[in-house]
């Protein structure tokens, strides 16, 4: 006889995307390691939690509210490639959104019979090369 987990009531999941949306609103303001606990959660969430949304809570300028203190502007473009790079990982992150092409632009180079991968191109984001044995580094 196996005994299978019930699976989480809605109610109980929709409680805890609400609260994650709650605390993304106010990333700007959590000390660096709320921030990288909620930016976990994040990518734990998709496609619950979209990329956009992770975008205008560290992007969006107009959610900064003058009276509060935030963490910077380079801070919070880290925070989101940091949240792209986790998302897309090839061994630890989610695969639907590496097949996001809204996400992710793919070039392929062509050498000695092989296709790889010559450039992704997170969006939003300047493009970086894929090297070979799968290092990554920005476009000079």
């Amino acid at each position: 006889m196996s005994h299978s987990s019930p699976l989480p009531c809605p109610g109980l999941l929709q409680s805890k995307l609400t609260a994650l949306l709650r605390s993304l609103r106010g990333i700007r303001y959590e000390k660096p390691q709320r921030r990288k606990v909620i930016k976990n959660l994040c990518v734990a969430a998709y496609p619950d939690v979209q990329p956009w949304q992770i975008k205008q809570a560290c992007l969006d300028p107009s959610l900064s509210i003058a009276s509060k203190k935030s963490c910077g502007d380079k801070e919070l473009r880290e925070l989101y490639y940091s949240y792209l790079s986790e998302l897309l990982d090839p061994v630890e992150g989610q695969e639907a959104a590496r097949h996001n092409s809204k996400l992710v632009k793919v070039n392929y180079a062509r050498t000695d019979r092989l296709q790889w991968p010559r450039m992704v191109q997170l969006v939003s984001l300047p493009p970086f090369c894929v090297s070979r044995n799968g290092a990554t580094g920005p476009l000079a």
